[in-house]
């Protein structure tokens, strides 16, 4: 099933596995378990990750949602304290609580990584391509039969592609495919799993994909931008990885992967 501008807490309650806990899958089903046991809590970086998310994507949501603040200044430094220092936390607990807080710094990154955004000439057309943002696709897995879910940061008629920011882009070609020397170097080898996952999920659905693009934006220092495309080579990578991962999904109550980790040194 296919959920058009869907809110994540409704994403959320949606039935069906996701790329993020099938991940730890992919190990065994023990760490599985184990990384899903865990209490996780957002990291500065995942507060920013999920601001730029609704910056790019949805500008009239964030514009709802997130207010600019000036932090106290540190009379040492003469600027503003860290966002996630005590100091700043004890100012951010006395804002009003209808509204989500980004710091000057933080606003004028989201600023500059716009501003790349719009003026880089492959992220921008695949952008201006993709008009369906934060789409939801649900399906069930053939081979293991279990309900899958997912949700795809921007799609159009043959394109499809996820957003993506960190901390450093160490590649200048650009655009470039994503092939065997850049998967770990570049976004980790995990990360294709999910954008296979994504990318089977909309051809379940029957969206006719032919390309699935990743969109990266540095998120500090000049916020250089980066688009690649996922070659034949990653998309078979990728679906090797999730589809251990949900097999040792469904074998997660038993004693066993259905996976062994037996290797010969």
């Amino acid at each position: 099933m296919i959920y058009q501008n869907i809110d994540r807490k409704d994403y959320v309650a949606l039935p069906g596995v996701n790329a993020s806990s099938l991940k730890p899958y992919y190990e065994s089903s023990l760490n599985g378990n184990y990384e899903s046991s865990l209490v996780r809590t957002e990291t500065p970086a995942m507060r920013f990750g999920t601001a730029c998310h609704s910056m790019v994507l949805e500008p009239d949501k964030f514009e709802v949602i997130y207010n600019e603040m000036t932090l106290p200044i540190n009379e040492k430094t003469g600027k503003e304290y860290g966002a996630e220092t005590k100091k700043a936390q004890e100012y951010i607990a006395t804002l009003p609580t209808d509204k989500k807080y980004l710091s000057t710094a933080e606003f004028a990154t989201l600023k500059q990584i716009a501003i790349n955004l719009e003026t880089n000439q492959h992220a921008s057309k695949i952008l201006q391509a993709c008009k369906k943002r934060e789409m939801a696709v649900t399906w069930t897995d053939e081979e293991s039969g279990l309900e899958c879910k997912a949700l795809i940061d921007f799609c159009g008629n043959s394109i499809a592609g996820d957003f993506k920011t960190t901390r450093e882009i160490k590649f200048r070609t650009d655009p470039i495919d994503i092939g065997k020397v850049l998967l770990w170097e570049l976004i980790g080898n995990k990360n294709m799993l999910q954008f296979a996952f994504y990318f089977d999920g909309l051809k379940a659905n029957e969206f006719d994909i032919e390309k699935f693009a990743v969109i990266f934006a540095q998120n500090n220092g000049n916020c250089e931008t980066l688009t690649a495309w996922l070659s034949e080579y990653s998309l078979e990578y990728g679906r090797n990885m999730y589809n251990r991962a949900l097999l040792n999904f469904v074998n997660r109550d038993s004693d066993q992967s259905a996976f062994t980790n037996i290797i010969e040194i």
